[in-house]
């Protein structure tokens, strides 16, 4: 049977009442952890201290998510209300089929059975016939004048005749009935049969392609949360570059690391490659000054080991993923 959890990581309930919760779980057994506050991105220590830089930064807005989430609703109450319909006339066509072939056999069993009955009533009018001309002769062999010892000699072995050959056209004509019978009963099953069959393959059929089409509103909508969610991560992230990249350390804004100066004053920086810009913004990803600062003053922590060769750093709990902001 299946279950809400088969829709992926996230979907609680009793199928098919399947829920998103993003809350729940992972398939590590770790929660999630977002909660869309402007503490949990953790760019505090990222700042000077004696400020509220909260004021620059946005909570998470969780109505796009929520608005997603509903539409997903919507469109799987609409999969099911026409699964509902389609399933519903499926049974109703089983059972038209069915009444149609009941009436088609009955006709075809009425039709064999009179048939076979006209057939006896003419094979007792043709054995009656016989033994009526057996017996106009051996009137006449009486009134001939011929033996009377012989005529009923002849008249008995004529008697036999006439009532061995009823026996034999009785047989055939009887064995034909019932042969005719059995193949009509026969097809009448494998008919049955055929419309159970295609009902239920197509019913599977239909399920089958609900549940898929399930799995694709809930997939497609746990990529929109996330794709929501890392997009608001995204846009913080911009705003701290360009606070880092203004005049905001005061005079305490150099610091070295390996001899090698990474904060200046004034308005320039020094990015990883040595380049000089107006904001840290500008070095690029992965080449702004505290993606490179050693321990002292150092904003990114070192990445543990990974074995998986797409994720960067390891969270404290063990966890790889590709930024320490992921932890």
């Amino acid at each position: 049977m299946p279950q809400c959890s088969d829709y992926g990581q996230g979907w609680v309930g009793e199928y098919p009442n399947c829920s998103y919760d993003p809350s729940t779980p992972s398939g590590g057994g770790q929660q999630s952890g977002f909660t869309g506050t402007i503490g949990s991105l953790g760019f505090e220590s990222l700042l000077p201290s004696g400020e509220d830089w909260s004021k620059y930064f946005d909570p998470y807005d969780p109505t796009e998510e929520e608005m997603s989430t509903r539409a997903a609703g919507i469109d799987i109450g609409q999969l099911q209300s026409a699964w509902a319909q389609q399933s519903g006339q499926l049974g109703e066509a089983l059972g038209l089929g069915r009444e149609q072939q009941g009436e088609a056999w009955r006709l075809q069993g009425a039709e064999v059975g009179g048939q076979w009955a006209g057939q006896q009533q003419q094979l007792g009018a043709g054995a009656r016939r016989g033994y009526q001309d057996v017996a106009q002769m051996g009137e006449q062999q009486q009134v001939q004048g011929r033996g009377l010892m012989f005529g009923e000699q002849r008249q008995r072995r004529a008697e036999e005749e006439v009532s061995g050959a009823y026996k034999r056209s009785f047989g055939l004509g009887q064995s034909a009935y019932e042969r005719a019978m059995e193949t009509g009963q026969s097809r009448y099953r494998q008919g049955l049969e055929a419309g159970t069959m295609g009902y239920e393959q197509a019913m599977e059929t239909g399920q089958l392609a609900l549940q898929q089409g399930t799995t694709d509103i809930y997939q497609g909508l746990e990529s929109d949360v996330f794709g929501a969610r890392q997009g608001w991560k995204g846009e913080q992230r911009a705003t701290l570059n360009t606070l880092l990249g203004m005049d905001i350390w005061g005079d305490d804004s150099k610091r070295t690391s390996g001899g090698q100066e990474r904060w200046q004053g004034e308005n320039e920086i020094t990015c990883c490659d040595g380049t000089t810009q107006m904001m840290a913004a500008l070095c690029g990803v992965g080449n702004q000054p505290w993606d490179c600062a050693g321990d002292e003053g150092s904003v990114n922590p070192p990445a543990g080991t990974c074995t998986d060769p797409n994720m960067s750093y390891q969270c404290p709990d063990g966890t790889c993923v590709g930024s320490f902001l992921e932890c």
